[in-house]
């Protein structure tokens, strides 16, 4: 059963998250391309110093980030669809975390059933797929008209969570071929 997904860190108390401040890195977001890709994103801590890390600490949907960790058990497999972008997080000395953008940006989206972007981040509130032209063998994709969500794919997207264990990662049911499924009302929205 073909699903994608938005991944979110875990909506709970007790975690450490981090807010990304580059305005740089957001704006390179709407090219994606090959050209200029940012040294690092820059961001900070937001939360109580005692705190848990996450391994997934970026809300916004244009900046999936992860640990070295995680990454590390994915690295070679996601490595041919997308950028691989330290997170420098003020006050780190070396980046834990990177951000993992895709490369693809693919017209997959069923125009007529989904709803067109909107906002300052374009975002698409109903987002309706065109299952054949899904691109399934990346874990993650753009759509053109809204280049800074980043959709996964069902398989990554559960590939993910299975490696970060119970409880360290949100996902968002954007869209499933199974009509009975319950996809989440706004998924790109905070």
């Amino acid at each position: 059963m073909r699903t994608v997904y938005r991944l979110l860190p875990p909506l709970r108390d007790g975690l450490q998250t981090v807010r990304v401040t580059d305005d740089v890195f957001l704006e390179w977001c709407y090219t994606g391309t090959d050209v200029n890709v940012p040294a690092a994103v820059h961001g900070r801590w937001h939360g109580d110093d005692a705190e848990e890390f996450a391994d997934y600490p970026v809300s916004s949907p244009y900046c999936p980030a992860l640990s070295l960790r995680v990454l590390d058990q994915v690295r070679e497999r996601f490595a041919p669809h997308g950028y691989f972008i330290p997170l420098a997080v003020l006050g780190e000395r070396s980046p834990q975390h990177e951000v993992y953008f895709p490369r693809r940006t693919v017209d997959c989206l069923d125009h007529a059933a989904s709803t067109p972007p909107q906002g300052v981040l374009d975002e698409i509130r109903t987002a309706v797929f065109a299952p054949d032209r899904l691109p399934l063998d990346a874990p993650s994709f753009r759509v053109p008209g809204a280049p800074t969500s980043v959709y996964w794919n069902g398989w990554a997207a559960e590939l993910l969570a299975g490696l970060l264990g119970p409880d360290k990662l949100a996902l968002r049911l954007v869209w499933s071929e199974d009509p009975d499924a319950e996809v989440h009302p706004n998924p790109m929205g905070f």
